[in-house]
């Protein structure tokens, strides 16, 4: 079989060793596409568009330095490994770098073609074993979003990285309506079906960055960086209009007919001292507004499915 192009990403600002890295490649025969990111503003540009089998990163860039470039780099795309490929030969950085979390730790002077391939073969074959056990736990099986712990886990780190970026954040609470209705009436079997049909539209509508989580057992919940208030509610729309446009082509199944979320949402700015309980506790609170207005509006007296 044809071995697979590796899709690298390289983060540094100086073109000689960029130069360098692509020499190793040609000299080994190793297929690859690799893309240049010279701070760590592009870089984190890059990874929202695409997705890379791994990171090469120097710590040392115009815009940020040390550990910290790569707790930027790691929050952004937890799942991706990340190979440190720096001058700075200090043995105390390199365990606190690879204590939180990167693949390996090479120095530049003491790298050859060889041995940096090596380290991104090994690298990438850990993070695929880390990865999904890292799934069993934080992932939900039903709808294969992120489940409770792994919001928790990773809702911390985009607010620490929001803060420290000066992004805004927004959060979105939505509830599928009336799953109890659902299970009871045509069993649980069908009210599975339906939340994995949930996690697929909101999957659609937001980005892959976006953190979508599953809560509850009907409860879903969505944080997304930059948003802003006026798109959090597009989004809202968007949700609503596929849902709309599921129920029109796609509901056969069961006789179930209508459903629908309802949602609510809140904004964190980048200088607020907001909590990820308060926002929590705000988004949960408006979404049950919308649920209570949709009630409201059916005066007929009958179940909105």
């Amino acid at each position: 079989m044809e071995p697979k192009q590796l899709n690298v990403l390289m983060v540094e600002d100086n073109p000689g060793d960029v130069r360098l890295v692509k020499e190793f490649f040609k000299d080994n025969n190793v297929k690859y596409s690799l893309k240049n990111a010279a701070t760590l503003q592009e870089a984190l540009a890059l990874t929202e568009v695409d997705p890379f089998d791994a990171i090469i990163l120097d710590l040392q860039l115009p815009d940020a330095a040390g550990i910290k470039t790569f707790q930027c780099v790691h929050c952004q795309v937890p799942g991706t490994p990340i190979i440190v490929f720096t001058n700075l030969d200090d043995k105390t950085l390199s365990m606190k770098v690879l204590d939180a979390g990167a693949q390996d730790y090479l120095i530049k002077s003491r790298s050859d073609g060889n041995v940096l391939l090596n380290s991104l073969s090994y690298s990438i074959e850990r993070q695929s074993m880390v990865n999904k056990l890292w799934e069993r736990s934080l992932v939900d099986e039903l709808t294969g979003v992120y489940n409770r712990r792994g919001f928790l886990f990773f809702s911390k780190q985009h607010l620490q990285f929001a803060r420290r970026f000066n992004h805004e954040i927004s959060l979105i609470f939505t509830d599928l309506d009336n799953l109890k209705f659902i299970n009871d009436h045509f069993g649980h079997g069908s009210g599975d079906w339906v939340l994995q049909k949930v996690g697929v539209v909101l999957k659609e509508v937001f980005r892959e960055t976006d953190l979508i989580a599953r809560v509850g057992g009907d409860e879903f919940v969505v944080m997304a960086l930059n948003c802003g208030e006026n798109n959090a509610s597009v989004l809202i729309n968007r949700i609503n209009q596929k849902m709309a446009d599921f129920n029109k082509n796609n509901l056969s199944h069961n006789q179930l007919t209508n459903l629908s979320l309802s949602s609510g949402s809140v904004q964190c700015q980048p200088d607020s001292s907001c909590s990820l309980e308060k926002l929590l506790d705000t988004a949960d609170k408006l979404m049950y507004e919308d649920k209570k207005r949709k009630h409201q509006s059916n005066n007929t007296g009958e179940v909105i499915l």
